[in-house]
């Protein structure tokens, strides 16, 4: 093992990444000069890179160098180049900030790192970077474009680096500011629900995913720790996938927009038996508070108050619950002030 810092490390990550074999990836935050500053040919075989596009926060036409040889994780926060010689775990994002030359060491972040070369400890990372590839969610059009949208919202703080706003914007305002490329390319509906799930079919729910847990877990993708919270959708077929869903429920007040949730890459629904002999289908999303862009603030939810009724009679389904996109529901938000 071997203790590296500043452009020492720097050094050692392009040394490694210029080997012959297999490399993999996982590192959270990729700069528009990332590919240059680590030598990596994006198109080379046997890659397999792990990222984060949430926030704009990876440059998403670098990401989209990589083809299908990347995937996305929005919780991922590591940073490791694995080779089957050797391996450096780091604090270093693939950006000039986290990877600086000699001469501008003392300008960048300071970043440290460990460069592994014991037989035992590379099989192990090689399997945990192996099991966030086959969890992460492949890498869509529309991803790269609300990651691009995001990107173009962060500002300029005068000191050559990028930083983010503090804080999410207000969706109803991003979509003033960004106009159509705000709605038009991003994948977020409102789930409106007039008959919400009795505790009863909520319970059958449950039982079907733990006795399905294992199947349920390699289908979509996800580890234990994703069980908890998820959102169940009782026949919904037409619900799209890799997508945000504000679930909007009807109440004595009106219409009450309550939490975001976010589907899974693959279409996929089960069987729950009803009281009656009838079957149910179910389908799973997970909460999606982090990685949702937006804030949904008391001005949104007065507003998807007040046309709530509308949007209903525009959604699609029947009469216990309904979908509409942000694109088709734009016109009627927008209106109100």
């Amino acid at each position: 093992m071997r203790f590296l810092e500043g452009h020492l490390l720097t050094k050692a990550l392009r040394s490694l990444v210029r080997k012959d074999g297999e490399l993999k990836i996982a590192v959270a935050y990729w700069g528009s000069a990332g590919l240059d500053l680590l030598g990596l040919n994006p198109r080379r075989k046997h890659l397999k890179i792990v990222c984060c596009l949430a926030g704009g926060k990876s440059d998403p036409d670098v990401i989209k160098k990589f083809g299908r040889r990347a995937k996305q994780d929005d919780r991922l926060h590591a940073k490791i180049v694995w080779t089957s010689t050797g391996a450096i775990v780091s604090s270093a994002n693939a950006s000039s900030n986290g990877l600086p030359e000699e001469e501008a060491s003392s300008n960048g972040l300071i970043e440290a790192g460990v460069l592994i070369y014991d037989r035992n400890e590379l099989t192990a990372i090689g399997d945990w970077i192996d099991g966030c590839y086959r969890r992460a969610r492949s890498i869509k059009k529309q991803d790269l474009e609300a990651a691009r949208v995001a990107r173009k919202k962060r500002i300029w703080d005068g000191q050559g680096k990028i930083g983010a706003r503090k804080g999410k914007q207000p969706l109803f305002q991003a979509m003033r500011d960004g106009g159509r490329l705000e709605f038009d390319q991003q994948r977020i509906f409102f789930a409106f629900f007039n008959d919400p799930l009795t505790a009863r079919e909520l319970a059958r729910a449950k039982a079907v995913v733990r006795k399905n847990k294992e199947t349920i877990a390699e289908t979509l993708k996800i580890s234990d720790s994703d069980f908890r919270g998820l959102e169940y959708y009782f026949n919904w077929p037409g619900l799209p996938p890799d997508a945000f869903l504000i679930d909007v429920e009807s109440s004595r007040r009106g219409w009450r927009a309550s939490r975001v949730f976010k589907t899974f890459d693959t279409h996929k629904t089960w069987i729950v038996p009803s009281d009656d002999g009838e079957v149910d289908r179910v389908t799973l999303a997970r909460p999606a508070r982090q990685a949702f862009p937006y804030t949904l603030g008391a001005k949104e939810r007065a507003v998807i108050r007040a046309v709530g009724d509308q949007l209903w009679k525009q959604a699609k389904g029947d009469h216990s619950g309904r979908i509409i996109s942000l694109k088709d529901a734009a016109s009627y938000l927008l209106s109100q002030k």
